[in-house]
């Protein structure tokens, strides 16, 4: 794989903004497969395709990061969505990565057991042949609807479908003569290895029918690593362009700041974090604005990254959380609603009948946030949150497969949902981390013999399909093994079965949960093994600020007293841009003091050993004493008084209010917009001091 690293020119934020210039990313620029790793979430690579004017179908992996955009550009008439309800009924497996991946319990009667599966089969069959009946007529209507508003002279032309749900837009557009005018960007692609152990054949069919389409752009901020990509043939010899986005503007991205946690129950730690906004303990962020005045930001609504809708029942329970102050967001299915319904009810009781669905939808920009959102991991990609005071915490258990984050992967994902930059906590994250136990340590040798074994019996079990003497031999063989793939998930080998083109079932060795499993055991043992290997990893995969500001950062984390760490904050050097930069990967606290207090005063306070809180508790209380009011009447429009005169006011004022500051008399300026004038003394000496004329009210 060749890698073209692109510099990202200095005043460029959005791609929307390169493509207007000359030589800018423009996707008719690269008719071709190829891969585009953008570096970073939230630079409106997708919004980009959206309002373009060339023909796009943006696939997805998921559905709701798609009714995500449709709701933002709803008023779009060039836009359609090929919304396909039915995919969990043909694919089993395409909702899985955020179910709990529990063993049935075996029924103990055994003739009941196998009725109770025939059944089963039986009422899945008749399920899956009324879905295809409902997805012929999907079509038809998208069909229909779509050559209503299509124009072969014009452009623009904008589909969003989900990866496994192209197909039959590509039916469509093929059937039109038309299929060559469209470029086809796979959003998010990495999606594609992780998604693979639980919905593989959808992932194998996206493949297959992209394999004859021409334009075709991969994207993700958070591509596969690359050994992984080179070990499949659909992407070992695409052209691959990183953006570089830090050569011409080093100050233009910034390291977001992860609090990794390590414990022995996430649970109790999500539990309390819970537990904590509902006492109204709430984080505080803290400065000045232009006028001097602090201002203060509490953080009233978090965002909990929990991969498992089990868990999250178990904190609505614990935590006795109502549907009114909760936000759940997973895959819609039917198990899911089930599951969460009963969770609320165990909390309000009969009143959960007044609501008709318990599972929410992400809220478009204005749109109010409930205190509580719960994201699996249907949400980490692409989805926007416009909170302006929202935390992040992030589960991760290395112990269970569903719940082990991918720092390298989904991490980066998360800490981009945030999308407002008024929102203090944007670039911030808690990570609650439960490291690899003994009984799941596993070290590589028996990991490759494992891997070795499951290649072996992947090559035994196709071999003996192609040995087979007739095609009814094959058939059985191939509903076999596709029975088995579903059942077992690939845990004994990678044989999966596609239907191909309609043209029947066809075993295939699945390389992409060969990658997957791979890429588990690197997450799970190495990248988990302890808590210095996760700092480590936190630390490579997020190293996107510039070196020097990384370098004070890590100073600042090797001290331990809070005096060290203060004088260290007042005397990084920086300019005023990199210092909130810095600001932005330490506790927040520091950030407080810093913006409200100064570092002048703060270096006075060190220097004396006075209690830093203390001073910002007291110019807290201060501002919120009213003094603009009182001030505003003492001074009515067009009055003149002298400076010493003002000055003395003003004490009285101060002192009335308990206002602790000293007076001076150009404070009115603060109030007032002002001309200096000459101003008669009281006495007969008709000398006139220096002072200022009211002219009016500053708002």
């Amino acid at each position: 794989m060749e890698k073209r690293v692109v510099p990202v020119p200095a005043d460029i934020r959005f791609i929307s903004d390169w493509a207007e210039k000359e030589d800018g990313y423009r996707l008719e620029n690269f008719p071709f497969k190829h891969i585009v790793d953008k570096q970073l979430t939230g630079c409106g690579f997708t919004e980009y395709c959206l309002r373009n004017n060339l023909n796009v179908i943006l696939c997805s992996p998921r559905r709701m990061l798609l009714e995500n955009k449709a709701q933002q550009h709803w008023r779009e008439t060039n836009i359609m969505y090929f919304r396909n309800e039915l995919e969990s009924v043909l694919d089993p497996g395409s909702l899985r990565y955020d179910k709990d991946l529990d063993n049935n319990t075996p029924s103990s009667n055994k003739a009941e057991g196998i009725a109770m599966t025939l059944l089963k089969e039986k009422q899945r069959e008749e399920q899956v042949a009324r879905a295809k009946e409902g997805v012929l007529k999907l079509k038809e209507e998208f069909s229909n609807n779509f050559k209503n508003i299509y124009c072969p002279w014009k452009t623009g032309y904008k589909i969003l479908v989900t990866y496994d749900s192209f197909r039959h837009v590509k039916d469509i557009l093929r059937e039109m003569g038309i299929l060559n005018t469209f470029f086809v960007v796979v959003d998010e692609f990495q999606s594609i290895f992780i998604d693979s152990k639980f919905k593989s054949e959808a992932e194998l069919e996206l493949l297959y029918n992209l394999q004859d389409v021409d334009h075709v752009c991969y994207v993700s901020a958070t591509p596969m690593l690359d050994k992984y990509l080179n070990m499949l043939d659909e992407f070992k010899d695409l052209p691959y362009y990183e953006f570089d986005w830090s050569s011409e503007n080093p100050m233009r991205v910034i390291k977001p700041e992860i609090e990794p946690v390590t414990c022995n129950s996430i649970s109790k730690m999500l539990s309390d974090v819970i537990s904590s906004y509902q006492e109204g303990k709430f984080e505080v962020a803290a400065g000045l604005d232009e006028n001097g005045n602090i201002v203060e930001v509490e953080s009233r609504e978090a965002v909990l990254y929990v991969n498992s809708v089990k868990h999250i029942c178990s904190l609505i329970k614990h935590n006795k959380l109502t549907p009114e102050e909760t936000n759940v967001l997973c895959a819609r299915t039917t198990e899911n609603e089930k599951k969460v319904r009963e969770a609320f009810r165990a909390v309000i009781g009969k009143n959960i009948k007044n609501y008709k669905t318990v599972l929410g939808t992400i809220p478009t920009y204005g749109e109010p946030h409930k205190m509580f959102t719960f994201c699996t991991r249907t949400v980490y990609l692409g989805a926007d949150f416009y909170s302006t005071n929202a935390r992040s915490f992030i589960a991760s258990d290395a112990n269970l497969d569903s719940l082990s984050v991918d720092i390298s992967l989904d991490l980066p994902q998360i800490l981009g949902r945030q999308r407002l930059d008024c929102n203090p906590w944007k670039n911030r994250a808690v990570m609650f981390i439960k490291t690899i136990t003994g009984d799941r340590m596993e070290d590589a040798r028996q990991f490759n013999m494992k891997i070795a074994a499951k290649e072996k019996e992947t090559k035994t079990l196709l071999e003996a399909y192609e040995d087979a003497s007739n095609t009814e031999r094959r058939e059985a063989l191939a509903r076999k093994f596709k029975s088995d793939a579903e059942s077992r998930h690939y845990s004994k080998d990678y044989v999966a079965v596609n239907e191909h083109a309609r043209k029947g079932l066809l075993p295939v060795m699945n390389k992409l949960v060969l990658v997957a499993d791979k890429r588990t055991f690197e997450i799970q043992q190495m990248d988990y093994r302890d808590r210095a290997a996760v700092l480590n990893v936190v630390e490579t995969n997020n190293d996107i600020l510039v070196y020097e500001v990384d370098q004070v950062v890590k100073k600042f984390y090797e001290l331990s007293k809070f005096k060290e760490r203060m004088d260290l904050v007042c005397n990084t050097g920086f300019d005023s841009i990199n210092q909130q930069y810095f600001l932005r990967q330490i506790p927040i606290a520091f950030g407080n003091y810093y913006n409200t207090i100064g570092p002048e005063k703060l270096r006075v306070l060190l220097s004396r050993n006075l209690n830093v809180k203390a001073e910002y508790e007291r110019m807290k209380s201060n501002q919120v004493v009213d003094v603009r009011s009182e001030i505003i009447a003492a001074f009515p429009i067009g009055t003149r008084v002298s400076s010493s005169n003002a000055k003395e006011t003003l004490r009285e004022i101060y002192e009335r209010v308990g206002y602790d500051k000293s007076p001076k008399a150009t404070d009115l300026l603060d109030y007032f917009n002002c001309s200096v004038c000459g101003v008669l003394r009281d006495d007969d000496s008709k000398k006139r001091d220096r002072g200022f004329e009211i002219l009016s009210i500053k708002q």
